[in-house]
């Protein structure tokens, strides 16, 4: 009578996930005949071949794992052979998209990568915009932390990848968090120094940096078209230099805020040389704007 050799064959994923319902292509050698097979729900199959013959078990690759070499099964005595086969996923990139509704439009999303040792990276991106990096740039890093002036930090832990690469995708809606009104960062005329209001924000972004110790912000001031461009170019450099002082003063370092002015340059309406405005509508270009900034 023929005999038999018992094969069970178990299909995990590099990280340990078992590959349940994978068809493979089973090809009987010495028969010349193949068929496919589906993995259970613990990714296992199990096979008979005559005692000397051969079985080729194959998997061509889908759009999570890639294909593999072909396992090959024999045996020369009547036994049961148990297998347990590794599979790797398809190369590509982590992805991570940030939804922060409400965010200033002028206020940048910062994405940091943090591990234990400390090295820190961040990247800035723009809201409901996708990141994507390579599955060994920051592969010593265990979790990102995302960003946003007026937002909750929000962390996300990642998979060690130089054992067992995976792409992975991670959709971030940040929420509101600490009321920052960057619009009340605002001037009188010819004057940089920090009104009443004005300080209470101070306050709120350096309870915010103290809380969110790894970033940086840059504070970018600006002015009315009123005066000339040197002048406007100097006074919105003090102002942005003031609010600095203060947070510096505050008991944040200096290392982690820059002030830069722009002057005229950069006025949020159409109330420029020779254009008559309101009052109102000049408060409106003297202002500070909060900027997250990559950590240098």
């Amino acid at each position: 009578h023929d005999v038999f050799a018992e094969f069970e064959v178990q299909f995990v994923a590099c990280d340990g996930l078992v590959c349940a319902n994978l068809p493979l292509k089973v090809s009987h050698v010495e028969a010349g005949t193949e068929e496919v097979v589906l993995a259970d729900s613990v990714g296992a199959i199990q096979l008979r071949a005559l005692i000397g013959d051969h079985l080729n078990v194959t998997f061509g690759g889908n759009d999570t794992l890639a294909a593999m070499q072909p396992v090959v099964l024999h045996s020369p005595i009547e036994t049961t052979v148990r297998i347990r086969q590794t599979m790797t996923y398809v190369p590509g990139d982590n992805t991570v998209r940030v939804l922060a509704e409400g965010a200033n439009n002028e206020s940048s999303i910062t994405v940091t990568f943090v591990n234990d040792n400390g090295e820190n990276v961040q990247v800035s991106v723009s809201e409901d915009e996708t990141l994507s990096w390579g599955l060994q740039q920051y592969a010593t890093h265990d979790s990102i932390f995302v960003d946003c002036v007026g937002f909750s930090t929000a962390k996300v832990p990642l998979r060690n990848q130089e054992s067992c690469p995976r792409p992975e995708s991670f959709e971030v809606q940040l929420k509101q968090s600490i009321d920052i009104d960057l619009e009340m960062v605002l001037y009188d005329l010819n004057k940089a120094d920090l009104r009443p209001v004005s300080i209470d924000v101070m306050d709120k972004i350096v309870q915010y940096m103290n809380n969110v110790p790894y970033l940086n912000l840059q504070l970018e001031s600006h002015t009315d078209c009123r005066g000339s461009d040197d002048y406007n170019m100097a006074l919105s450099q003090r102002r942005a230099q003031s609010c600095v002082d203060y947070i510096i003063a505050s008991g944040i370092s200096s290392q982690r805020i820059r002030a830069i002015g722009y002057g005229e340059t950069r006025l949020t309406n159409g109330c420029s040389d020779g254009v008559r405005c309101t009052e109102a509508q000049h408060q409106l270009n003297r202002r500070t704007v909060i900027t997250p900034v990559l950590n240098q």
